[in-house]
């Protein structure tokens, strides 16, 4: 039997009849479907025969060709295609199995074979013509007859039987495309199943994968925002300690502007002291100025009488002097001394020295003027210097030591400063 084509891949090439369609196989096949009955049949190459379809069975160039619509095969060897081909090459046992062996045609016998002119063919030459009687003849076309009636009664038995060949045949060609089919069916189905199982494990696998990135991006803002949280943590703790150092800086500029401040009215109080010790210098000068000169004009008036014994001679100084003249002098001395302290602090300030504990430390006489002798007394007496320390011309210095009263002078030896504490 032909073996079936491949149907896949098929490309419709039309159709012939209304009822028939063709389809192009692969290598060439073609498949001729009868939309009617759903019939099908299958050639290779060449024209349609729509009466009698033509399909290559092996090799050699044979081909059978099917009787629509029982497909009732003849085989022959060339491309002319003949009804009348007889069946010598098919097989004489085609009718067995099939219900019983189909009747061999009766055996012709020698006269028959020898009017029929089958008989053995000895010398012709030999043979002479011989008259032929008309009962010979009409017993030849009787013999004749009855040979071809069996001939036909055995072609049809036999067309009988390879007829119900051709249907057992095509049964089983049916049952075997069922199963092909069915074995296809379950390729498909297993081949589905797999890629069904294949495509399952991909869904199942992407999602274990997006299951995981998930945990992971998860990990991930959890991280960043405890990073986060731990840097406005540490820009929390560095504003705090900005502040902090802030808060110390403003308490020590207020501390400094508070010590800028006491010391600014220290400075006042340092300066106006120093302003009233000069005022009072001043005033002291002054006064003493005007008693000098008072005591000038005294002396001046009184030393003409006293040297023409108008005035008594003057007495005679004692080392001691009185209680009233002592009590003064300490008074003066101690004036003098706070003058002497306040102009003390008041350079210091100035030079940016600090005050010091004690103004007696800081100023102390240095040096020891020689006064001349009046009247046979002399004594020594310790001034001490002014804040300005002027250089004065030898005639005033001269002046100043005989102008000057010896008993205040050698009172200022003994007295100290009483406001040294003060400062």
């Amino acid at each position: 039997m032909p073996t079936t084509p491949n149907n896949s891949n098929r490309t419709s090439t039309g159709s012939a009849k209304s009822t028939t369609s063709v389809t192009q196989l692969q290598g060439g096949w073609k498949e001729v479907k009868d939309e009617v009955t759903g019939d099908c049949y299958y050639y290779l190459g060449g024209d349609v025969r729509w009466d009698k379809p033509v399909e290559a069975v092996g090799g050699g160039g044979a081909q059978e060709v099917y009787d629509s619509p029982y497909k009732s095969p003849y085989k022959y060897d060339n491309d002319d295609y003949d009804d009348n081909d007889d069946y010598d090459d098919y097989d004489d046992n085609l009718g067995s199995g099939l219900g019983g062996a189909v009747p061999e045609p009766p055996p012709m016998t020698p006269q028959q074979e020898t009017r029929l002119g089958l008989g053995g063919m000895e010398d012709e030459e030999e043979e002479e013509e011989e008259d032929v009687p008309i009962s010979y003849l009409v017993e030849t076309m009787n013999d004749l007859e009855n040979h071809w009636e069996s001939v036909k009664k055995y072609t049809e038995d036999r067309e009988k039987g390879r007829r119900k060949l051709v249907l057992q045949q095509r049964r089983l060609q049916k049952i075997e495309m069922e199963e092909k089919e069915n074995e296809l069916l379950m390729k498909k189905a297993e081949e589905e199943k797999k890629r069904g199982v294949k495509r399952a494990a991909q869904i199942a696998a992407a999602r274990r994968l997006k299951e995981k990135e998930e945990k992971e991006r998860g990990l991930r803002e959890e991280e960043e925002k405890e990073r986060r949280k731990a840097k406005i943590e540490e820009r929390e703790k560095e504003r705090e300690r900005l502040e902090e150092v802030k808060r110390a800086r403003e308490r020590k500029a207020k501390e400094r502007e508070l010590e800028e401040g006491k010391k600014a009215e220290r400075e006042a109080v340092y300066r106006e002291r120093e302003r009233l010790r000069v005022e009072k210098e001043k005033l002291e000068k002054e006064e003493r100025r005007e008693k000098l000169k008072q005591k000038e004009k005294l002396s001046r008036a009184a030393s003409p009488k006293r040297e023409r014994g108008e005035l008594p001679p003057q007495p005679e100084r004692s080392a001691s002097p009185k209680p009233g003249l002592k009590k003064a002098a300490s008074v003066v001395v101690a004036a003098k001394a706070v003058a002497r302290s306040s102009s003390t602090v008041a350079v210091a300030n100035k030079r940016g020295v600090s005050r010091p504990s004690k103004v007696g430390a800081a100023h102390t006489p240095t040096s020891s003027r020689h006064h001349g002798h009046r009247h046979g007394h002399g004594h020594h007496s310790q001034d001490p210097p002014t804040p300005e320390k002027k250089v004065k011309p030898e005639k005033e210095k001269e002046k100043e030591k005989e102008k000057a009263p010896k008993k205040e002078e050698k009172k200022e030896e003994t007295i100290t400063n009483p406001f040294a504490h003060l400062f």
